[in-house]
């Protein structure tokens, strides 16, 4: 649960977990401008391309006016199979 006006990920951060918009919405910001790049709603989500190819995030999320709660998951990425014999 994130109160408000609480940034969620920060941009160029490396932060290796998906989040899922539970309840509320999530500003999307760009570092250069102060305006939302985008609104997001319950069932929408963020972190994926982080999450899959390592990457720092390339946006910031902060929440809105009022209370947002997220599912959040992620991990290390797998260990690359062994070469073949």
């Amino acid at each position: 649960m994130y109160v408000p006006e609480t940034t969620i990920v920060y941009a160029n951060e490396k932060q290796r977990e998906l989040f899922i918009v539970r309840e509320g919405t999530v500003q999307i910001f760009h570092v250069k401008n102060a305006d939302p790049l985008a609104e997001l709603i319950q069932g929408d989500y963020f972190g994926d391309y982080e999450l899959l190819f390592g990457t720092a995030h390339l946006v910031a999320a902060k929440t809105g006016y009022g209370f947002v709660e997220t599912l959040a998951g992620g991990g290390a990425p797998a260990d690359p199979p062994p070469p073949p014999p």
